[in-house]
């Protein structure tokens, strides 16, 4: 008996120490993450990229009241920066939780290599939560100046006096920026003429006006419109009346 005892114990321990090793392997794996859970993360990341940009793009321009539109161009971008850090940081979180040593390395090697465009990105967030310089204001920089065309997500879009097109990083633009001229420096009242068709849409019209680069927008253009001789009378403000032709051959 006592023989037969220790054959069962010597066989249980062996089959045993097997189970123990196969579960092991189990809870090691179910700490990984699937190739399913990456390729989900990039369809989710495609999937709102592509629905930011039509709203961007097409939506806004649907919202008929122009202060509420220029709301929700100065805001979205804001709203969407935040909802791409909170998802990257989530992403972030389910790829290297698992791994926590080497999640680090990773973090630190992504920091060193892409420091500038991060340094870019919330330096752009910073901006236009200030709201201090918006779409066709003229800035002075150290090394020239001109009118603000476009704020990108990491850089700002300007043209020069002499019309070439500049892209400034958000770092440096902050450190370059002397002043903003005042109303009374850089306005310089037009108006112009242009001739349409009859069956012309004036809101179109007028929202080619208001997307010009060279009519600021802060003080609203007037518009009229003469039926009888088939023209529209656009009076606002320049920057410099050397832009009244390229204002006219923008909006014929």
């Amino acid at each position: 008996m006592n023989e037969l005892s220790h054959i069962s114990v010597d066989t249980i321990l062996p089959s045993q120490m097997l189970q123990d090793a196969v579960m092991g392997i189990d809870v090691a794996s179910s700490r990984g993450i699937s190739l399913g859970s990456i390729l989900l993360l990039i369809v989710g990341a495609v999937i709102m990229f592509t629905c930011f940009y039509l709203i961007n793009e097409y939506g806004i321009k649907l919202v008929q009241n122009k202060r509420a539109r220029a709301s929700a161009k100065r805001y979205f971008p804001i709203i969407t920066s935040f909802i791409w850090l909170g998802y990257f940081i989530y992403s972030g979180y389910v790829i290297l939780a698992p791994y926590p040593l080497i999640g680090i390395g990773v973090i630190l090697f992504l920091l060193l290599g892409f420091w500038r465009f991060i340094k870019d990105f919330i330096a752009g967030l910073v901006f236009r939560i200030q709201d201090n310089y918006r779409v066709n204001q003229r800035i002075q920089l150290k090394s020239n100046s001109g009118i603000i065309v476009e704020l990108l997500t990491t850089h700002v879009e300007l043209e020069s006096d002499s019309g070439e097109r500049i892209f400034v990083p958000f770092t440096e633009f902050f450190n370059q920026i002397i002043r903003k001229p005042s109303v009374q420096e850089r306005l310089k009242q037009f108006s112009l003429e242009i001739s349409v068709a009859a069956e012309v849409d004036f809101g179109q019209f007028e929202k080619n006006v208001l997307s010009c680069p060279w009519i600021i927008t802060e003080k609203t253009p007037r518009l009229i419109q003469n039926y009888k001789e088939g023209t529209i009378r656009i009076s606002g403000y320049t920057i410099d009346l050397k832009y009244v032709a390229h204002i006219r051959k923008y909006l014929e």
